[in-house]
């Protein structure tokens, strides 16, 4: 039997993560932009929890949850239209190399047979990032949502109640088949990040931009992230390890494609034209 790189835990934990969706203001994009990140590709490194999660179900039964593993992605992000999607497949095997082999003597004859199918595995793990999510399935639903503001928002609440429009008109457009995103159900799991450059913006200004955000929508559903933007002089810098470096793709290259963004004026609370 032909050998694979994973194990069946490790392939149904790979392949059908929890997915969780990221919405960014205008104001806190610009804050992670300046690390040259968008915010949910600076939560990547954390989508993989190591420790236990203990998890209390409705019935009072508490759950025991290993080796937790998100798919966290932009709320935007469509799976790519069937020309390009067969491209991508394509390259999937094309692309692979040769691949281990061993003799096997049938007979008189000796033949060279490989000990793994490698192409069969890129063009799996690609045909499952390029398939579109189907009703009848809830393997690409999003069951929760992080919802990132700025510290420095011109209008925190304008903001944040324009968000929360555009995240409840999508969910309620799930009644229409052809719609996209897919979410789990109408009431998902909304948490709120309040990012914070220590750089630029007062403390004080956050801590109080962060009541705020507790008041509105709960101390247990809203988070502050402080993140530093001051430029530093690479010759100073101490060699360390890249977290982010496997989980950034070139944008062009992307298995999803973002057709829409969230473009608002948050003082007057209408989109852009």
């Amino acid at each position: 039997m032909a050998k694979t790189k994973q194990s069946a835990k490790e392939f149904i934990q790979s392949t059908f993560p929890p997915m969780v969706a990221v919405m960014t203001s205008p104001a806190a994009n610009e804050i992670c932009l300046k690390n040259k990140l968008s915010f949910s590709e600076l939560l990547q490194p954390f989508s993989k929890v190591q420790m236990e999660i203990h998890v209390r179900e409705p019935s009072g039964t508490v759950a025991v949850l290993k080796e937790l593993k998100l798919s966290i992605s932009e709320w935007t992000t469509r799976p790519p239209q069937s020309m390009l999607a067969r491209k991508y497949l394509n390259e999937s095997v094309s692309q692979v190399t040769s691949s281990p082999s061993k003799t096997v003597k049938i007979g008189n004859r000796s033949i060279e047979v490989p000990i793994s199918t490698p192409w069969f595995e890129h063009w799996r793990e690609t045909f499952l990032k390029v398939q579109f999510p189907l009703d009848h399935e809830f393997t690409k639903h999003y069951i929760s949502c992080f919802i990132g503001v700025s510290s420095n928002e011109d209008n925190l609440t304008g903001t944040l109640t324009f968000m929360n429009q555009e995240l409840s008109q999508s969910i309620n457009a799930n009644a229409n088949l052809a719609n996209l995103p897919k979410w789990f159900g109408l009431n998902i799991c909304k948490y709120y990040v309040m990012i914070h450059d220590t750089a630029t913006v007062d403390a004080t200004l956050a801590k109080t931009s962060f009541d705020t955000l507790k008041t509105f929508h709960g101390e247990s559903n809203c988070f502050l992230l402080s993140i530093n933007s001051q430029p530093t002089d690479p010759a100073t810098l101490t060699p360390s390890v890249d977290h982010w470096a496997s989980f950034i793709t070139q944008r062009t290259n992307n298995m999803g494609v973002c057709v829409t963004e969230l473009h608002f004026n948050v003082k007057t609370n209408q989109p852009l034209p």
